[in-house]
């Protein structure tokens, strides 16, 4: 899993617009369990622990250059990822460490899930279609 494409941005932003309450255990994970993410711009993440399980992360603040890190970290005290917490989300861009402050961790509904998986499949079949509908470049001269 990686980036979504930025058509999903604004869809995406409105899907967790109201953030239901959650029992305190529902919004911790197991860092070990961390199997994948999705960026949605450089103040919110979404990170996978199997198929049907995701949790939705948002900094505080903004997190330049989070929308392109190809792998990030967790930096945990307990191996958990919580709300509430002290963690950070740790990515390197051009060789320079960035570490950005968590908020808050929610567990997401299967529906939401669905919805974002669906969202990115259309996205990248979009992308492939515009990718084949260009014309291929002039020959070199």
């Amino acid at each position: 899993m990686k980036n979504v494409a930025a058509p999903l941005v604004l869809s995406l932003l409105g899907l967790f617009a109201a953030a239901p309450a959650h029992a305190a255990q529902d919004n911790c994970v197991w860092v070990r369990s961390i199997d994948g993410f999705n960026v949605i711009d450089d103040q919110t993440l979404i990170i996978y622990t199997g198929p049907s399980h995701a949790y939705r992360v948002n900094l505080f603040g903004h997190c330049p250059g989070l929308q392109w890190a190809e792998t990030v970290a967790i930096d945990s005290r307990n191996d958990q990822l919580c709300w509430p917490s002290n963690n950070h989300i740790i990515f390197f861009e051009h060789g320079i460490k960035n570490s950005c402050p968590v908020d808050t961790v929610l567990k997401m509904a299967p529906a939401d899930i669905d919805k974002v998986k669906a969202e990115r499949k259309a996205a990248k079949e979009a992308k492939k279609a515009g990718e084949a509908a260009s014309p291929p470049p002039p020959p070199a001269q």
